[in-house]
């Protein structure tokens, strides 16, 4: 038996304090010297005086009388009716046991909550069956570095004081924000990335023509954009522009960014292998370290989706340019 190493009453002692009280010693005299509570000194008399020796043994603590445990038809109608969306209480009602037996039936089976019978949806992966189909296009707000950032640091200290300052001089220490903008084909996955100075609609727009041509240097051509429904893409003069070069485009639903999936999938990949992957003091080390990492992703790193072949795989060699952005 494994006891505690600050335990007080072992088995020797127990017998010490039965012997020092049929000594006449008082109970209080005891528990002051033995170090042990009064009403646990006297609960160890009292199960001597009764049982003699083997009342200072340890005992099991297990109850004398336990709850049977439901039979296999009960478990199985404890099972259908929590299939078909019962509360614990009225199986408990219907099947005559407990709550907490229905709940410990219940529990081996996965069924603690409402929502575990219900079957999980599957994965949906759409991809479109050509290049060229649906090209993703987001943008990312990121913050200009005039030095190491918080999300390598760990450190948010001096934020406040830096928001609260004027405008001449978050432009003299070089600080502000500029937007990383992104297009992604759904069936290649192929993207390109450039940087800009603030995420407006003139951007937005000086984004698509290099994008564009990108895509079309390795033998895509776009029928189809999808983007959110920031006021960038809502601008007349964005739609004006897409009609003009024969483009549909379609916007994904709102509060759905899942629409917009294959973007934000590689918005995130972004961020986790460039923008916060080493520290870069000045930001324009920020954005020379931009094009190794796309064109990384485009050549070396697979994908998931399709069925682990690089981005650039499927290109014809006689139309690759060389060129990620």
């Amino acid at each position: 038996m494994d006891i505690h190493k600050n335990a007080r009453t072992t088995p020797g002692m127990r017998d010490l304090i039965a012997g020092r009280r049929q000594a006449k010693e008082t109970p209080g005299r005891i528990a002051g010297v033995s170090g042990v509570a009064e009403v646990t000194l006297r609960r160890w008399i009292a199960r001597h005086s009764a049982e003699g020796q083997a009342g200072l043994v340890n005992r099991s603590a297990r109850p004398h009388r336990m709850q049977p445990r439901p039979g296999d038809d009960r478990r199985t109608r404890v099972e259908g009716l929590r299939r078909a969306r019962q509360p614990f209480r009225k199986i408990a009602a219907s099947v005559g046991l407990s709550c907490a037996a229905v709940a410990r039936t219940g529990k081996p089976c996965g069924f603690g909550h409402l929502s575990a019978p219900d079957p999980r949806p599957g994965i949906t992966r759409g991809e479109k069956a050509t290049p060229g189909g649906m090209t993703h296009i987001d943008i990312r707000k990121l913050g200009r570095s005039d030095g190491i950032g918080h999300r390598i640091t760990g450190d948010r200290t001096g934020q406040s004081s830096l928001g609260q300052s004027n405008a001449s001089s978050r432009q003299d220490s070089g600080t502000g924000w500029e937007s990383l903008h992104l297009a992604v084909d759904d069936h290649w996955h192929l993207g390109c990335s450039k940087m800009f100075p603030g995420g407006t609609r003139k951007s937005c727009l000086t984004f698509v023509f290099p994008a564009l041509r990108f895509l079309r240097n390795h033998s895509v051509r776009v029928w189809r954009v999808m983007t959110d429904n920031g006021v960038s893409f809502r601008s007349r003069r964005c739609a004006k522009v897409l009609r003009m070069l024969g483009i549909r485009h379609k916007r994904t639903r709102p509060c759905t960014p899942g629409t917009n999936g294959k973007a934000e999938r590689f918005d995130r990949t972004s961020l986790r292998e460039w923008a916060c992957a080493a520290p870069y003091a000045p930001s324009d080390q920020h954005r020379d370290a931009l094009k190794p990492c796309l064109h990384h992703s485009n050549t070396h790193r697979p994908p998931f989706a399709p069925k682990g072949k690089t981005p650039l795989s499927g290109v014809p060699d006689n139309n690759l340019s060389g060129h990620d952005s």
